[in-house]
């Protein structure tokens, strides 16, 4: 007896490769529907919640970098020395010895460069501190422009702030070599601490901007942040 090889025959290459085919498609199209439903069901609300709490931390976050660093720029604790003799203090509007203040002497450029960086990055957290609770009390689509100023200001408020505290680490540097009773004081302290919180921020606002992966029919599509 002869077996029939037509179209629909098992020894029918084509017909074989057909049904691979159509088994492929079908076990792609169960494993998507698999991994959709598992994201559908997450809760929507604590997705929303998670939207604002990062925004909560973005803006706190930014808020604080700005604070820390309109306290250093304005105080005059950058370095200090302390010895028997004598004690000081030296910042980048002002120096104090032996209890006199005296306005800081001119051809210092890296001071100037140092303050002009950090108002820079105090402006530009404020910027993002604001942004940032513009959109605070909504979490739907459409607020992709707040978010997004909010992250930039915030990453140009950190590339100022480490570039004056670089500036003025290497600008001090030799000082400070020669010298072993000084030593840096708070001021230094916060305007690197700031820099922390800048990363902080950013890192909230960008994962704002990724958003998270949930999608409803009818509903808001948070994802769209």
């Amino acid at each position: 007896m002869k077996r029939s090889s037509g179209p629909g025959s098992p020894l029918n290459p084509a017909a074989g490769g057909e049904q691979v085919k159509l088994y492929t498609s079908a076990t792609k199209a169960k494993t998507a529907d698999m991994w959709s439903s598992f994201a559908h069901s997450i809760p929507l609300p604590l997705q929303k919640q998670t939207m604002v709490e990062l925004k909560i931390i973005g803006m706190l976050c930014s808020s604080t970098s700005s604070v820390f660093l309109i306290i250093a720029t304005s105080n005059d604790f950058w370095i200090t020395s302390n010895t028997t003799v004598h004690s000081g203090n030296i910042g980048l509007w002002r120096n104090c010895m032996l209890n006199t203040w005296s306005p800081v002497p001119p051809g210092t450029g890296y001071l100037d460069a140092t303050k002009a960086f950090l108002i820079l990055s105090t402006m530009a957290g404020l910027v993002a501190g604001f942004a940032s609770f513009s959109v605070l009390n909504s979490c739907s689509c459409g607020r992709v422009t707040g978010v997004l100023v909010a992250f930039i200001t915030s990453c140009t408020g950190a590339v100022c702030d480490v570039t004056a505290m670089a500036v003025f680490t290497f600008g001090t540097a030799e000082m400070m070599r020669t010298t072993p009773t000084l030593s840096y004081d708070w001021c230094f302290c916060l305007g690197w601490g700031a820099l922390l919180f800048f990363a902080i921020s950013g890192v909230s606002y960008l994962m704002l901007l990724r958003g998270l992966p949930v999608k409803e029919e009818n509903e808001v599509q948070y994802s769209d942040l």
